[in-house]
């Protein structure tokens, strides 16, 4: 899946393989109800699989799910955001010579 051509363009060909690894270790969930909330209906599903899954935060630039902020107990956060925490904690973490 990570060697199509959209995600070549997403996807650092060095980062392919952890990617499919976490893809193949991920758990798969289906919700059964999906309720009408965001402004966009065709987004609901997102909110509804963040839901069942108990999802912390969905990642997006979907400005119809950003501006929710946070639905249930999954906050959603942009793109850039995710990226900044995650570059905050590779620092944090990263050992002092």
């Amino acid at each position: 899946m990570v060697a199509r051509p959209y995600f070549e363009r997403l996807i650092h060909a060095d980062d392919a393989m952890a990617v499919a690894d976490l893809l193949r270790r991920a758990a798969l969930h289906k919700p059964i109800h999906v309720k009408l909330v965001c402004r966009d209906p065709s987004d609901d599903y997102l909110l509804a699989l963040a839901e069942v899954s108990t999802a912390e935060v969905l990642v997006t630039r979907d400005e119809d799910l950003l501006v929710i902020g946070k639905y249930g107990r999954t906050a959603m956060i942009h793109v850039a955001e995710f990226l900044a925490r995650i570059e905050r904690e590779l620092q944090r973490t990263k050992p002092s010579l």
